[in-house]
């Protein structure tokens, strides 16, 4: 089952934002919120990022850990709620932020507000390398815009749209297949993406999208070579599920 596989606004809009330290060491978000989401309410989970702000809705901190870390969900050993509680965060940044430096104020953000600690260490793992088919890539870049795209699903199965880069591309296939993908496409920039897949079997529904494995060259030209390999594994020592207040 994948860990976040459904963006959608949720319920943050509006939310108090608090201020963090003036800490140039420690890098941290100019002002920044976390809320336990409100799971009753039916709607998918939503990962933007924009110049000088991000916005998650809906999220579990599995989410959060992968982009914080830059790893995949099964790079992560924690214990079970990680994958299941949700969350709202929403942060304001410089404009000029690099992406190393945003991945670090997110790992900061973690630390502060659900007391979390982690070590690091080597496990070797089964995987995917992500590369383009040999009927060569079939999505067109972008002309404009900022990274933004999410899921959605219907009866025929789940729906990826927007405007992606392949590593993004790579972390979100892993989530859906259940394994780390390693972007080795070598393409760098903003891609159009439009990809429907189903997950199920499809044998059983004649109007279901193709299955993933299929859907991946047809649509994309891309493909996923299995392989093992080490790497670095994310281990949670301690983390509070409530985060502290803002």
């Amino acid at each position: 089952m994948m860990p976040c596989s459904v963006f959608a606004i949720a319920c943050l809009l509006g939310a108090p934002l608090l201020f963090a330290q003036d800490n140039p060491s420690v890098p941290t978000f100019d002002v920044a919120s976390i809320k336990p989401c409100d799971e009753s309410a039916q709607l998918g989970t939503m990962m933007q990022e924009k110049t000088g702000s991000l916005f998650y809705r809906h999220i579990n901190l599995l989410a959060a850990i992968r982009r914080a870390f830059n790893v995949d969900a099964p790079q992560i050993s924690g214990p079970p709620w990680i994958g299941a509680d949700c969350y709202d965060i929403e942060a304001r940044f410089p404009s000029d932020t690099p992406v190393p430096r945003l991945q670090q104020m997110l790992q900061t953000l973690l630390a502060e507000r659900f007391l979390f600690k982690v070590h690091h260490e080597k496990r070797e793992i089964s995987a995917f390398n992500l590369v383009v088919a040999k009927s060569g890539l079939k999505m067109h870049p972008s002309e404009g815009g900022q990274l933004s795209y999410g899921p959605s699903r219907s009866p025929a199965g789940r729906r990826l749209a927007g405007k992606i880069t392949l590593p993004v591309l790579a972390t979100n296939l892993s989530g859906l297949v259940g394994r780390p993908v390693l972007d080795q496409t070598g393409l760098a920039g903003l891609y159009d993406l439009e990809f429907t897949f189903s997950l199920e079997d499809t044998a059983q529904n004649p109007d279901a999208y193709p299955p993933i494995e299929a859907a991946l060259p047809e649509q994309l030209g891309l493909k996923l070579e299995a392989r093992k390999t080490l790497l670095e594994v994310v281990v949670i020592d301690s983390a509070q599920r409530r985060p502290i207040a803002n």
